[in-house]
């Protein structure tokens, strides 16, 4: 439900408050103008990187106009709400289903982890020394090779 209803509602309810934001304090020819020229500069920067980040040029395009896109919302939302404007951006941008994803595949790589943190634990670090002593035998019992 939230990835299918909720996140795309509040997504788009940021971005349009930030445009208008950013048409209130520019101008909606100053808006078309920044558009104009962050998007060039946006999409060659993707392009650049795209053979670095293995992004199909078609995507490096896509990205590069939303990235503008995002720098104009971000300018908006800071000239409507000065204080909490990137606060208000952080949240659809922390809640999207690709960071929720993320966060679910550390979570689960985290867990893997512990298991090999528990030998840092003294106590299962003393038993697992002492397993390992009592299958050696007593002190006499080594054999010379």
């Amino acid at each position: 439900m939230w990835r299918e209803y909720l996140w795309p509602l509040l997504a788009g309810t940021v971005i349009s408050v930030g445009l208008a934001g950013a048409a209130r304090a520019y101008g909606v020819v100053g808006l078309l103008l920044g558009f104009a020229i962050l998007s060039p500069f946006a999409v060659v920067v993707f392009w650049g990187l795209s053979e670095e980040l293995a992004i199909k040029r078609s995507s490096a395009i896509r990205r590069g106009l939303e990235t503008a896109l995002g720098a104009l919302v971000l300018l908006g939302l800071c000239e409507f709400f000065p204080r909490y404007g990137l606060v208000i951006a952080a949240v659809p941008a922390l809640t999207s289903p690709p960071a929720l994803r993320l966060l679910a595949r550390l979570r689960r790589r985290q867990l893997r982890r512990s298991a090999a943190a528990d030998l840092w634990d003294p106590d299962v670090l003393d038993r697992r020394f002492h397993e390992i002593v009592s299958q050696l035998g007593q002190p006499g019992d080594l054999r010379e090779p």
